[in-house]
């Protein structure tokens, strides 16, 4: 009888432990089933972001890449190395500016040589044209006092010296008078020493400048004469030389 209540005891206690672990398994099934809920429901929370404060203090980041601010022997490097800058800036202007200048007054010069180049060409042509239109007259011309001044003795080669100075300018485009008085008047007196071809050349015949011809260089001029018409004459010819007085006019 005592055998049969002993293991009757032994049992109860059993199933007594068996009973507890399966509560206890319960339990801790239910509480986990909580928290996995509780995470379900719950979302993660990010960590916050820095708000950083923008102020009119300079600041830079530093080489750790935090925002840093200027302390006050930074802050006057910098306002330094900006008054630095903003006058090399000027004197960088500056150098621009006389660059300019420069550029200016050589583009003037260009212009100015250019003009004087078109210029001489102008009149290396005109020249060309007077002093060599006449050359179709050489031996085939006659002298007339006061021919040359119709179409019909200029076809004929019918000139007096004024008269065939006035036609070879005409040639080249322009006008001067038609007798020495009057053409003695035109351009400028020049000395016999800066005679050029295209010149004018007077002498004293009958008259004081009572003959002009058109000096075309290496002591010669081309001229109507009395005693040969249209001729190329040199100067150092007995005649010439002495009825030259120096008197030379240039268009």
């Amino acid at each position: 009888m005592i055998k049969k209540m002993l293991a009757l005891l032994s049992l109860i206690i059993m199933l007594a432990g068996v009973g507890n672990d399966f509560f206890i398994q319960k339990v801790n099934a239910k509480s986990l089933g909580v928290l996995q809920n509780e995470k379900d429901l719950n979302p993660i929370k990010l960590p916050t972001t820095q708000t950083i404060q923008i102020s009119a203090e300079p600041k830079f980041p530093n080489h750790q890449g935090n925002i840093v601010s200027l302390n006050p022997s930074m802050k006057r490097l910098s306002t330094k190395t900006q008054e630095d800058n903003q006058e090399k800036l000027k004197i960088n202007m500056s150098e621009v500016d006389k660059l300019e200048e420069d550029i200016t007054v050589l583009n003037g010069k260009l212009a100015a040589q250019s003009n004087i180049e078109a210029t001489t060409s102008i009149e290396s042509e005109y020249i060309s044209t007077v002093i060599n239109a006449g050359n179709k007259y050489i031996g085939n011309s006659v002298y007339v006092f006061g021919g040359g001044r119709n179409a019909k003795d200029i076809a004929k080669g019918r000139f007096d010296c004024s008269a065939f100075v006035h036609w070879a300018f005409a040639q080249a485009g322009l006008e001067i008078g038609s007798n020495t008085d009057a053409i003695k008047k035109e351009g400028r007196q020049i000395s016999p020493e800066e005679m050029q071809p295209g010149d004018l050349v007077f002498f004293d015949t009958y008259k004081k400048d009572g003959h002009v011809g058109i000096y075309i260089g290496n002591g010669k001029f081309i001229g109507s004469q009395s005693s040969t018409g249209v001729a190329i004459v040199e100067m150092t010819n007995s005649y010439w030389k002495n009825a030259f007085k120096g008197h030379v006019i240039r268009i």
